[in-house]
């Protein structure tokens, strides 16, 4: 049973929280997606937080989440892309076409002059600088378990913690 004093009690300690938010928004800052109406109306992605992106095949699941977590990563999340649908050397020319600036199509047939290359080597470098370590990749078999999953952190990355996972492949989520 609700009483209404206890509504408007709530709702006191609620406004108080919109001051706190207000007065103090970092505090309640999310990690940023980079994609400008998410961010704005969601604050960016908040721990805990757990949310879906759905489409057909081929039109930028994957690349949405690399984004996402490129983006993160570049605002000081550490994280972690688990997926089960790209072979690690895809992964990271991808990763590359996106932190270079190079069309991916480009590094994936070496169709780059040396004088590309040396760009892309200085930009790595500055990206590295900025990114070691708060951007990892698990690549895990189609559909593994959750306990799969969780084996394969521990292994990989030890006492790492990291404040998101990226799961591309909803496969990789069968029950233990």
């Amino acid at each position: 049973e609700i009483r209404m004093g206890e509504v408007f009690d709530e709702s006191r300690k609620e406004l108080e929280c919109v001051r706190d938010r207000r007065d103090n928004p970092d505090k309640y800052r999310g990690w940023v997606t980079g994609i400008g109406k998410l961010d704005y109306e969601m604050g960016g992605l908040l721990g805990g937080e757990v949310g879906m992106v759905v489409g057909l095949v081929g039109k930028g699941k994957t690349a949405c989440l690399r984004d996402i977590g490129i983006q993160a990563a570049y605002d000081g999340a550490k994280v972690c892309l688990i997926s089960a649908e790209q072979s690690m050397d895809l992964a990271r020319r991808q990763y590359l076409s996106r932190m270079s600036n190079f069309p991916y199509r480009k590094i994936k047939n070496g169709e780059m002059s040396d004088e590309d290359l040396d760009e892309a080597f200085r930009l790595l470098d500055i990206e590295e600088e900025k990114m070691k370590g708060r951007i990892e990749i698990l690549d895990v078999p189609e559909n593994c378990t959750v306990q799969r999953v969780k084996i394969g952190l521990r292994q990989k990355f030890k006492d790492t913690t990291f404040d998101m996972y990226l799961f591309d492949h909803l496969g990789i989520m069968l029950p233990s």
